[in-house]
């Protein structure tokens, strides 16, 4: 035999010997045949899940059919990795874990239905689950992701025993999960971060003396910069169980948690339908709904921030209260002295049902609470005051269907015992009082006046106008204009607000949102409506670094792995009708992708850029025609006017956690629009990301679709300075 052909077939042996193996797919069924001594072919299946488990490897899928598999204890024996997980999924229908005795009785805590520790990459999916201790129990394991799995009747009485738990486990997905009538959680995180759950739907069924009935519907316990969004939590027998539909809460644990954002979720019927607790900070609700219309019981809070908990935000939320609508208070459990201190509610629709003991706001050893452009109405007492309380305020509020300012009845915990007037300790501004039993409160920019709401009684709290009100669908007007349109505080910024609007915010629920009706006052015609200018974009792009992107849909920031390049922008706004120093300028971009999370921080900055580009030619080599940055990729220079410098105007943190929000982050550069104010030579913004690796994102700019989600300035002159506007620009 040739020499050079024994070393071929060498050279194959080898070659053979260090390709990866190909990945696996196994089936398991409940069919006579099958067996776990079978090959785990679809023609000779595995009999049980449990032994599936103990085979399957990176990149395997175990099929498994529909079928009653009974009280399996599956074990996950291996971890998958970076795109190569272990997948376990239903098949032909779905298939079944457990076997839910009658009565039903509690399991031993030994009863799982499936667990990991120490295995990360791991999916199941399409599976059911009944009766045991803890459903799906995830412990120590990262990147594991539950899709469609359905469990109920699962944990103990007396609350204990859960649905789904992740503990110190980080980066999972639940994903389009239904989980009922657990004893303890329906689904609990504990030390877990960076985890995302999207459409779960978290029930209740059983009545409130059952001893099997849910306490916890969707819990966090010193987690980290997880997202919940588009889910549903409901107590749907509406009993005074005292129950708790989405809830940070770290009792004495630490680290405490942060960084968390609830957001597009509902919670009906619940002690607490949304609520932080125990020194749990910096958290976010956006665009949630609590409905606690049907809760029976002496006790139950739409909106709670409790305990300690400090610095978080409810924004564009929807609250109605049976009983109080938002909670500032304290249970007798861990730090239940703790103040609680600059927690905020912004732009939210806060109201109860009449109840004749119904409270908007209950203040217990609070500080630096603030109500913006929120909406209260049908409670009885605007506010309960209980122990020492300072520093809150109400501002471009709207109060109307109250009956008495303060709840003066002496009940004890946990309504705090003894309660005082603590009204006029409140710093209440620009704030509507119509149709109460009280007449307006002191303060400045205060009014009495019919705010004129599109439809009160079925909850539409949008301003009336002449010139135009969203109703939901479309822009209509109206045969009157509410007198608390441009009627908010003077220092309120709005770069938000539709136009024509009249250079101030307006009070009530929509001030400074996209929904915020249009005004017909100084702002909305003659010198002050927008300029007209033919806008452009600039995107700057290492990676073609002579093309020019003008008059794109959006505006690329940071560093694109997938074709690893650095992506900047350059953004003009027409600045020719300033003379006078502004008093605040705001530059508002919309984040709209990516819809996943990112490896790092994303750290956004506003420069200065170099005089003379041309949007023409703009682009990462050139500025103008024939003419070179001094610095690829852009001329810049910081806020002390150093070239290249690392000090911005203006910056914004945007979490590697959190996945495009679609909504406004702002910018406050005032002082580089009064820089151009004054010297007459308007340059625009150079926008780019700190560290520019991995941590791509994107604005929408000016060719975006959706007209209301421009990149937009707003101005708020100073005095006897020309009226404000959203400028026309070019990016």
């Amino acid at each position: 035999m040739p020499h050079g052909f024994k070393t071929h077939v060498l050279a194959i042996v080898m070659a053979a010997l260090v390709l990866p193996a190909r990945a696996a797919t196994y089936y398991v069924s409940t069919e006579s045949a099958a067996s776990n001594s079978n090959t785990g072919t679809e023609a000779k299946p595995w009999r049980t899940i449990t032994y599936a488990a103990t085979r399957a490897v990176a990149g395997d899928t175990v099929y498994i059919k529909a079928g009653n598999y009974g009280n399996e204890h599956v074990v996950v024996a291996n971890s998958g990795s970076s795109g190569k997980p272990i997948v376990f999924e239903g098949i032909n229908g779905t298939p079944v874990l457990g076997t839910l005795p009658s009565p039903r009785t509690t399991p031993a805590s030994s009863e799982i239905g499936f667990k990991l520790t120490r295995k990360n990459y791991i999916t199941l999916r399409n599976l059911k689950f009944t009766w045991y201790y803890e459903c799906v129990y995830v412990d120590s394991s990262d990147y594991v992701t539950l899709d469609k799995l359905h469990i109920e009747k699962c944990g103990g009485e007396g609350a204990y025993g859960d649905g789904i738990v992740f503990t110190w486990s980080d980066y999972g997905t639940i994903k389009d999960c239904t989980v009922i009538d657990c004893g303890g959680n329906n689904v609990f995180f504990n030390h877990s971060n960076n985890c995302v759950v999207d459409g779960l739907t978290s029930l209740g069924t059983l009545i409130n003396t059952d001893t099997y009935a849910t306490d916890y519907y969707c819990a966090m316990r010193c987690c980290n910069n997880n997202i919940v969004r588009n889910s549903h939590a409901e107590d749907k027998t509406d009993t005074g169980k005292g129950n708790h539909g989405f809830i940070i809460k770290d009792l004495s644990y630490t680290p405490h948690s942060t960084g968390n954002i609830i957001q597009d979720c509902t919670a009906i019927s619940f002690e607490e339908c949304f609520s932080v607790a125990h020194l749990a900070y910096g958290n976010q609700f956006v665009r949630c709904t609590a409905d606690n219309s049907n809760k029976a019981g002496g006790f139950n809070v739409a909106f709670q921030a409790r305990n300690g908990a400090h610095d978080n935000t409810f924004k564009d939320c929807t609250g109605t209260g049976r009983r109080i609508v938002v909670g500032l208070s304290n249970y007798n459990e861990g730090n239940n002295t703790l103040n609680k201190a600059g927690n905020k509610w912004i732009n939210c629709t806060l109201r109860g049902t009449g109840l004749s003991n119904s409270i908007g706001v209950f203040f217990d050893r609070t500080s630096g609470t603030a109500f913006e452009n929120c909406v209260f109405d049908k409670v009885n007492y605007l506010g309960r005051y209980t122990n020492t309380n300072t520093g809150n305020s109400f501002k471009n509020c709207i109060v109307t269907g109250v009956n008495a300012t303060y709840d003066p009845v002496t009940i004890s915990y946990p309504f705090g015992g003894t309660p005082s007037n603590g009204t006029s300790a409140l710093a209440v501004t620009y704030t509507d009082f119509y149709g109460n039993g009280f007449s307006a409160l002191g303060g400045t920019g205060n009014l009495a006046v019919d705010p004129s709401f599109a439809d009160q009684a079925n909850g539409d709290y949008h301003l009336k106008s002449t010139v135009g009100r969203w109703s939901g669908t479309a822009w209509v007007k109206d045969a009157v204009d509410s007198k608390c349109i441009d009627a908010g505080d003077t220092a309120s910024v709005y770069p938000n607000e539709p136009a024509p609007n009249g250079g101030r915010i307006n009070i009530g629920r929509y001030g400074n949102t996209t929904e915020a009706s249009k005004s017909s006052g100084s702002g909305g015609g003659g010198d002050d409506e927008p300029v007209e200018a033919t806008p452009y974009d600039n995107r700057l792009i290492d990676g073609t670094p002579t093309t020019v992107y003008t008059t794109n849909s959006y505006l690329d920031i940071g560093h694109s792995t997938s074709s690893s390049r650095k992506c900047r922008a350059l953004i003009w706004f027409d600045l020719a009708k300033y003379s006078r120093p502004v008093r605040q300028a705001t530059l508002s971009l919309y984040w709209y992708y990516p819809t996943t999370t990112r490896l790092n921080d994303t750290i956004v900055e506003i420069y200065r850029p170099a005089t003379g580009w041309d949007h023409n030619y703009a682009c990462w080599t050139n500025k103008a025609n024939g003419t070179a940055w001094t610095n690829a990729g852009g001329d810049w220079y910081s806020k002390n006017g150093v070239p290249q410098g690392t000090s911005p105007y203006a910056s914004a943190t945007f979490s590697a956690s959190m996945a495009a929000t679609k909504i406004y982050y702002t910018f406050d550069v005032t002082k580089l629009v009064n820089e151009y104010v004054a010297s007459g030579k308007n340059a625009g913004f150079l926008i780019k990301a700190r560290t520019e690796s991995d941590n791509y994102i994107a604005f929408n700019g000016l060719s975006a679709t959706d007209g209301a989600t421009l990149p937009k300035l707003a101005i708020i002159p100073a005095a006897n300075a020309v009226p404000a506007g959203a400028w026309a620009l070019y990016d």
